[in-house]
């Protein structure tokens, strides 16, 4: 029997120059359609992430207030734990234990954990310096406090409704937690003088958010804080609702 063979021809076949061109394009189209819906997954993640901690300092101020005859914890804001700046004693006293005005100390014991207060988005590396003397023992880098990264401040004034100003634009009603040595009581607090109940006045924002800051500092010509919350910035109200608020109706440290 005659035995038939096959012709010993090369069958491997590959892609051509044009083919992988091809490929190559719509890669790139794909990668340029999907990095910004993957950015804005990521952005929201940390907002729904940063909204959740406020809940939780929600809590942690009724809770003190339960304890403590419906008063606020003492505080100003985060840049200056005094509303004096010029007799700005800091979070902690010589000896290391906190001052009357470290509204974090107040709170921890109804906290979860210290990290509850620390935005998952990064802080605007403007106001980084501002913070040693929270963020580090002593205020000297680089022995870190349990408060490092914290980013969550009080407001620092009694605003009605709109008087936020100029980038402002329709703001919210503000209140600041109390004074050196006037506790403040939300239930006593006239709100309806500025234009608003508890459910419209901010009590606490993030500053990892997009906010104005009225008084032109140098680092913001503009008067605008940006952020990673682009868009505005999640804030806490007097009635412990937490909600995401646009850039322009909030702030003012």
């Amino acid at each position: 029997m005659r035995r038939s063979c096959l012709s010993g021809r090369n069958t491997k076949s590959g892609f051509t120059l044009i083919e992988l061109l091809v490929v190559i394009a719509i890669i790139a189209i794909l990668a340029a359609i999907l990095f910004p819906v993957f950015a804005r997954a990521r952005s929201q993640a940390h907002i729904t992430r940063c909204i959740g901690n406020m809940k939780q300092i929600g809590m942690a101020i009724k809770l003190y207030e339960d304890d403590n005859k419906g008063a606020l914890p003492r505080a100003y804001n985060i840049w200056y734990p005094t509303a004096n700046t010029s007799n700005n004693m800091g979070w902690y006293d010589a000896a290391g234990n906190p001052n009357w005005c470290n509204y974090f100390e107040a709170l921890d014991k109804y906290m979860k954990a210290p990290g509850i207060a620390v935005c998952p988005a990064k802080t605007i590396e403007k106001i980084k310096d501002s913070l040693v003397g929270l963020w580090y023992v002593n205020g000297t880098k680089p022995n870190k406090t349990k408060w490092y990264g914290a980013v969550y401040t009080p407001c620092g004034y009694d605003r009605a409704v709109g008087a936020l100003p100029s980038p402002g634009a329709n703001s919210y009603a503000t209140i600041k937690w109390s004074g050196q040595n006037t506790p403040r009581k939300l239930d006593s607090f006239d709100f309806e003088s500025q234009g608003a109940g508890m459910a419209n006045t901010v009590m606490l924002f993030c500053m990892s958010g997009t906010w104005v800051i009225s008084w032109s500092p140098t680092n913001f010509p503009d008067k605008i804080a940006k952020g990673p919350h682009d868009r505005g910035t999640p804030a806490l109200f007097a009635d412990t609702h937490v909600k995401f608020v646009e850039w322009n109706r909030v702030g003012d440290l």
